[in-house]
Order: structure tokens, then C-alpha cells, then sequence
């Protein structure tokens, strides 16, 4: 999982300097190669909050397992999907 590792680097990297992460966001654009924007659709599919939708993506269940599971509402962009994780 070479994106996983890079997202714990990355705040592995930014906590060493100091920095609090205050959440992790998530621009999942609408085409065939973003398995986030397809898991979300398949799970309000399912009958899913889209709050419940954005935990049950790769990024989102990623975040949860970091501490970041608190979810504000998802905001479409133009097909798009926008989502914030927080603690």
C-alpha cells in the first residue's frame, strides 16, 4: 500500500516538525480511476448515510484508523465529492 505509507510519512514527518495535523481531506473526482469516489456511491447505494459512505472509503476507514473519524458533511463540487476528517 504505497499511498498508505506515504500518507503516514507524510504526518510522521509533519508531528517530528512540530506540526498538529487537525484533520485529512479528500477530493474524490468523479471518473473510472477513483476507487474512493466509486466506493462512496456503491455504499449510498447500500442505503448509507453519506456521512457513514465517507467512514466506509478507502480514505475514510485509512483516517479512522489514524484517529481522524469524525466526519463533516461531504460537499459535491461540480460531480466531485469533497470530504473532511477530523479527531
Amino acid at each position: 500500500m504505497i499511498v498508505l505509507d506515504m500518507v503516514l510519512s507524510a504526518i510522521r514527518r509533519l508531528e517530528a516538525y512540530g506540526v498538529k495535523v487537525k484533520g485529512i481531506r479528500g477530493y474524490w473526482i468523479k471518473n473510472d480511476r477513483s476507487d474512493n469516489f466509486k466506493e462512496y456511491n456503491k455504499n449510498i447505494d447500500l442505503g448509507m448515510s453519506p456521512k457513514e459512505s465517507t467512514l466506509n472509503a478507502w480514505n475514510g476507514r485509512i483516517s479512522k484508523d489514524l484517529g481522524y473519524g469524525l466526519v463533516g458533511e461531504p460537499i459535491y463540487v461540480t460531480g466531485n465529492i469533497l470530504v473532511v476528517l477530523s479527531k
